[in-house]
C-alpha cells in the first residue's frame, strides 16, 4: 500500500476489528449511500469522511422491526387492560383520589402545622411536666377532629362502599 492509498478491508467485520469503528456506524454508512463500500469492500477513507460529514448531517434512522411490534404489541395490550379496568370500575380518576385526599388530610394537615403555636403558650422548659400537660391536653383536644376525617360514604365511579380512615 502507498503512502496516501486508503486502506481496503474485505468485510464490515474486518473493518470494524482493525479500526475499532463500531458495526452499527459501518452498516448506517452503507445504508446512507456512502460511496466507500464496493462488493463487500470497504474503502476506509471514504468512509471516515463519509461518517465526519455527510454522515452527521444526514443520520439514518435504523428501526428493528420485531422491537417495533414487540413493543406495538404491548403498548396495545396496556391500553386494552386499561380500558377493561376502567369498564369494571377497577380503575379511579385522579381528581377523585385528589379530592378524597384534600378533604380528608387538610384538617390534619392544618391540626399539625397549628400546634406548636397553640401549644407554646403552654409550654414552659423550666417546668416540663407542664409541657407534657399541654401536649396531652392538645393532642385530647384535636384527635377527635382528625379522627373525623372520612372518606364518602360510596364512590361515585363504581359504587364501591368506603371504610372510615381512622376507627374509633
Amino acid at each position: 500500500m502507498k503512502k496516501n492509498e486508503s486502506p481496503v478491508f474485505d468485510s464490515i467485520n474486518q473493518c470494524h476489528a482493525m479500526t475499532g469503528l463500531p458495526v452499527v456506524d459501518i452498516r448506517r454508512a452503507k445504508r446512507g449511500g456512502c460511496t466507500a463500500f464496493a462488493s463487500h469492500r470497504v474503502n476506509l477513507f471514504a468512509l471516515l469522511r463519509w461518517l465526519n460529514g455527510e454522515g452527521r448531517r444526514k443520520d439514518v434512522h435504523v428501526v428493528d422491526v420485531a422491537a417495533a411490534k414487540e413493543a406495538d404489541l404491548l403498548e396495545s395490550a396496556a391500553l386494552k387492560k386499561q380500558k377493561r379496568l376502567e369498564k369494571d370500575g377497577q380503575l379511579v380518576p385522579s381528581e377523585y383520589v385528589n379530592q378524597v385526599l384534600r378533604e380528608t388530610l387538610l384538617p390534619v394537615r392544618q391540626r399539625l402545622f397549628a400546634m406548636p403555636s397553640e401549644c407554646a403558650s403552654n409550654c414552659n422548659p423550666a417546668d416540663p411536666q407542664h409541657a407534657r400537660t399541654a401536649l396531652q391536653s392538645w393532642l385530647e383536644t384535636n384527635m377527635p377532629i382528625m379522627a373525623a376525617g372520612t372518606l364518602p360514604d360510596q364512590c361515585p365511579y363504581c359504587g364501591q362502599r368506603n371504610k372510615k380512615i381512622v376507627d374509633k
